[in-house]
């Protein structure tokens, strides 16, 4: 495998680190490597091919359910397996980049994919198209190990193999902005949308939208019980603006706005919860009367933790004027309808 950066001194220390680590022999046919981003300033970027590995690894009959395929989708390509060091409150994400062959992405909390495991994967694009895994995280207090696996929806030599380039991207979970106290800060101005990451999952669940007098689609009492994050935005010109949040780990977002920051009592300008998990919430043509007026925006979810549709990572894009703020086009329901073994 070509492309790692690791030399072998820092390799050691990786391995050292990895609780029963496996011996080279153990490796045969599914080659690991063992990447720890701290070493490389949070980004590590390899170029590989999964062509010559075995296909060691099968997530439809594993229980990992791929993103695009809408049940456990069968990957009987070759695959290969990194394992990623993820420090203490981390999130991690990974982009890989085919050339010319159809490859499916999955990440697990152990070395072998099970359903119980699995945390996230993904085969929603086609042949030559990107992969990518968002917010994979770490919300612990410890260092914990991530595994991912290229693969294929497609057996060899039927574009189940070819080279490939995987990026991998480690940042700070996101603490801020859990109440009124600290609202995280942004402000639009110009024509260039604003856009910011966030996580909800470390959270306290703050607001509720059943304790304010919100607009459909919350009806009266409907609750957002799951943890929130809250954003100040300052609109710098006077007229509309417009704002969309996107859900990267497959959760079901809640947004209300208002004019000030309350617990409860508050009066929103306006709401969103039109849609289930995974699907982006957008308000469209938000009146700003005064240039300068901040705003307050709450991300919730109408989903309860335990639950995984409960919390997790988003993108945020605001812009002034009235059209959708971003395009986000996903093919996972075109692809689960329409997909066939003879792509």
């Amino acid at each position: 495998m070509s492309g790692l950066r690791l030399g072998a001194a820092a390799l050691g220390l990786v391995m050292a680190l990895l609780p029963g680590a496996w011996p080279p022999e153990a490796r045969a046919g599914c080659p690991e490597l063992f990447l720890d981003l701290s070493l490389t300033g949070g980004v590590e970027t390899c170029a590989g091919t999964n062509c010559g590995a075995g296909n060691s690894y099968n997530p439809g009959f594993q229980g990992c359910v791929l993103a695009g395929g809408g049940v456990p989708v069968a990957t009987p390509g070759q695959d290969v397996r990194y394992a990623v060091l993820l420090p203490p409150f981390t999130l991690l994400d990974v982009i890989a980049r085919p050339a010319g062959w159809d490859l499916a992405l999955y990440a697990a909390s152990d070395s072998i994919p099970t359903a119980a495991n699995c945390v996230q994967g993904v085969d929603e694009f086609f042949v030559g198209d990107e992969e990518t895994l968002r917010d994979l995280a770490n919300a612990t207090a410890s260092t914990d190990t991530l595994f991912i696996f290229v693969d294929s929806y497609f057996a060899t030599p039927n574009q189940g193999c070819g080279s490939y380039e995987i990026q991998f991207r480690q940042r700070p979970l996101e603490t801020a902005g859990d109440d009124c106290t600290a609202p995280l800060a942004l402000t639009i101005a110009g024509q260039s949308p604003v856009t910011a990451e966030g996580y909800t999952c470390l959270a306290v669940d703050d607001f509720s939208a059943g304790d304010w007098s919100c607009p459909l689609p919350f009806p009266p009492g409907h609750a957002t019980p799951g943890p929130d994050r809250v954003y100040a935005i300052t609109v710098a010109e006077a007229g509309p603006w417009s704002l969309q949040v996107t859900p990267t780990t497959g959760w079901d977002v809640a947004l209300f706005l208002a004019g000030s920051c309350v617990t409860s009592g508050g009066t929103c300008i306006a709401a969103a919860d039109w849609w289930g998990a995974g699907q982006s919430e957008v308000m469209l043509s938000l009146p700003n009367p005064v240039a300068g007026t901040t705003y307050y925006l709450i991300v919730d979810s109408a989903e309860a933790a335990p639950s995984d549709e409960s919390c997790g990572g988003f993108d945020l894009v605001a812009r002034l004027g009235g059209g959708t703020p971003a395009e986000r086009v996903s093919w996972s329901r075109l692809r689960s309808l329409y997909r066939t073994p003879a792509r």
